[in-house]
């Protein structure tokens, strides 16, 4: 019998553990016009409760951690910053748009034989960061839409493999110098891989219009500023939104 006073953590659990158990993940749907549950069952999961919360959680408790699932896919590598998807390993990824589940502590307690080793600790870094600025996408004004949609396909087309092992993510500053224009940062690794980056970064301008990206730079997570991270956007189609709504709201403000 589990000590009443040990906590999830003392027994080991981790923001970033691995589990392998078949648990349901329900959602609610629309089937025929009505609200619906959909229920679903997966089998694999990460625990994403940060630390804190699980070394003051009792084993016992029927208070709740989230868990979310890892899906298989094949080759895919990217630690994205506000990218749609994550790898917690190769070829084992989060999905932004994926159900998550609530699980009562106790539960989790039961769970120790299903639990698999937690990822790297700067992986679990990169974990928390995506955790967080998942909730943290500025929509991009109306008037640099078409530039930054066309800097987005721009790195779609010629990212590959290899530049997903260097590059954690590619960010666009974008200002108005007689027109719009571009400034793009790509999040590296290792400073020794700077100057490839920066040459792949020079295709993805000329693809686009020299003249509308202007400064183009591989940084390292140490070097980038937090300014520059509150004040960018991801060059991810999947992940620009217009923000057309709050132009049109401003409108209507005093």
């Amino acid at each position: 019998m589990q000590d009443q006073a040990q906590t999830l953590y003392d027994a080991g659990w981790r923001q970033g553990s691995r589990i392998a158990a078949n648990l349901p993940c329900d959602y609610i749907g629309l089937d025929g016009g009505n609200i619906v549950r959909i229920q679903l069952e997966h089998d694999e999961w990460i625990l994403v409760t940060q630390d804190c919360d699980l070394n003051s959680t009792s084993v016992n408790a029927g208070s709740f951690v989230e868990l979310r699932p890892i899906f298989s896919e094949p080759d895919y590598v990217r630690l994205g910053i506000r990218s749609s998807k994550f790898a917690v390993a190769e070829g084992k990824v989060l999905s932004a748009q994926s159900t998550r589940i609530m699980l009562e502590a106790r539960a989790l307690a039961t769970l120790l034989e299903s639990r698999q080793a937690p990822i790297g600790a700067k992986r679990r870094r990169y974990l928390k960061t995506w955790l967080g600025l998942r909730y943290d996408r500025p929509a991009v004004p109306t008037e640099f839409a078409p530039l930054a949609k066309a800097v987005a396909e721009a790195v779609r087309r010629l990212r590959d493999r290899d530049i997903d092992r260097l590059v954690r993510c590619v960010l666009m500053d974008l200002r108005n110098q007689d027109g719009p224009i571009a400034n793009l940062y790509a999040v590296i690794y290792d400073v020794a891989n700077r100057e490839i980056v920066e040459e792949w970064l020079e295709r993805v301008a000329a693809r686009v219009n020299a003249g509308r990206v202007l400064d183009r730079q591989a940084l390292t997570e140490g070097q980038i500023s937090l300014q520059a991270l509150e004040n960018t956007y991801p060059a991810d189609l999947s992940q620009i939104t217009v923000d057309a709504e709050m132009d049109e709201l401003d409108r209507h403000v005093d």
